[in-house]
């Protein structure tokens, strides 16, 4: 019998009879041969009158007709008719595009950070439904065309495992995605992305300084900055994650009236509160926690100092070969007074003795745009403290800038004397 593939293009000729005729002289007829087709041939057929040529009406689908039956009859001048009966066979094609057999999306068993390299991270399962003898194989691959991971990947083509080249590393990247295809050997694809997540590994707790008292003036507005928590991490291959490190009030003791930057550790003053308010918290812990969860905790007790204010001072950077003097204190009886070391603003100035008492110096900077008053504490012989501090004032660092352009419109020679040649902007 005769046979095509299903899905034949409609128009497409499946059959040709071969025919010959002879008139009563013996001459060559053939070619005014009429063909037609049998009144039970099966639907979905059409015939060339002339050629004879048989093809299809709409395209043949094995899955719902796996062969048709047709007659060719052909008829001479003289209505001398012959017929020719013809089995057209339909042959099954694999069609159907493989099943993952984890769905089109997919996460793999999560892996961990430092497992090695080389490690197998996926094994892509899948079938085909529509299964022809000798063509059941499927053949894996990477869609090397997407903006993914696949480079760091590599998969077998048989067995459908996919492997990790590098050894993973959570630090760098936290985790991978890449599309695996399964492709049957008819060409019919399919596509699953996957999804492969990196687990932190870090047993190491942040490393904070141990609990510590720090000098505070009362005057301290809202908003400025009390203290800023410092912390040190790293995991259990050695890097620095200091920088992911993410800064909290311990829960079981949130401080009142004080708030504390996740990102960079500093404590401030909260909107609304004021060191002289007796129920502002003068005692606070910051947890510092890295990405597995260690916590280490600070604790730090404020010691509220009431400053005396002197005269503002305009922004500036000391360090010059004479230090500007921005304080003097006059002392009687030859009381005796000395810097504390460590307190508030105390690395910017430099306590000088003169005849009539001290001068404090600046040896630092003073820079309105980070702090808009520094503050000092100066202890005497008796250990009584004193606090200082100073409102700062903003200066007009920044240089105007020429908007317009460089070079002037050039003019005609013996212009008018009043012309205006250049604007400045």
């Amino acid at each position: 019998p005769e046979a095509v593939n299903e899905n034949t293009a409609i128009g497409q000729t499946v059959y040709t009879p071969a025919a010959t005729d002879l008139n009563d002289l013996g001459a060559n007829t053939t070619s005014s041969l009429v063909y037609s087709l049998g009144q039970n041939s099966d639907q979905g057929l059409a015939i060339d009158s002339e050629t004879g040529a048989v093809s299809f009406t709409a395209s043949p689908d094995y899955e719902t007709k796996s062969y048709y039956d047709f007659a060719v009859v052909a008829t001479d001048a003289g209505h001398n008719v012959v017929v020719q009966q013809v089995s057209l066979q339909i042959n099954n094609v694999d069609e159907v595009a493989p099943t993952f057999n984890d769905g089109a999306t997919a996460t793999a068993q999560s892996i961990d950070d430092g497992s090695g390299a080389g490690l197998m991270v996926y094994q892509a399962n899948a079938s085909d439904t529509d299964y022809q003898p000798g063509s059941d194989s499927l053949t894996f691959s990477l869609n090397t065309q997407l903006s993914d991971d696949h480079a760091a990947l590599t998969i077998d083509g048989t067995t459908g495992e996919v492997t990790l080249t590098a050894d993973p590393d959570y630090e760098i990247q936290s985790s991978y995605h890449f599309t695996v295809v399964a492709e049957d050997a008819a060409g019919n694809k399919s596509q699953q992305a996957v999804t492969l997540e990196v687990n932190v590994k870090d047993t190491i707790a942040p490393v904070t300084a141990d609990i510590l008292t720090i000098d505070v003036i009362d005057t301290l507005s809202e908003g400025e900055l009390i203290y800023k928590v410092t912390a040190t991490d790293t995991n259990d291959r050695g890097r620095d994650t200091t920088n992911s490190l993410i800064y909290t009030f311990a829960e079981r003791a949130i401080p009142d009236g004080l708030t504390v930057d996740a990102n960079t550790g500093e404590v401030r003053l909260a909107v609304g509160a004021s060191l002289s308010d007796p129920s502002v918290s003068t005692t606070f812990y910051v947890a510092a926690t890295d990405k597995a969860g260690n916590r280490s905790y600070q604790g730090v007790e404020i010691h509220v100092i009431h400053a005396e204010i002197i005269p503002a001072v305009a922004e500036q950077v000391g360090g010059e070969v004479e230090p500007p003097v921005i304080y003097s204190l006059a002392v009687e009886d030859g009381k005796q007074y000395t810097l504390k070391p460590g307190s508030m603003d105390a690395a910017q100035f430099r306590l000088d003795s003169t005849a009539n008492g001290y001068d404090v110096v600046l040896i630092g900077t003073l820079n309105y745009e980070l702090k808009h008053q520094y503050a000092f504490v100066l202890v005497d012989q008796d250990y009584s403290e004193t606090a200082y501090t100073m409102p700062i004032t903003n200066v007009d660092e920044v240089a105007p800038v020429f908007s317009s352009g460089a070079a002037a419109t050039a003019i005609a020679e013996n212009g008018d004397a009043s012309l205006t040649v250049y604007t400045a902007t």
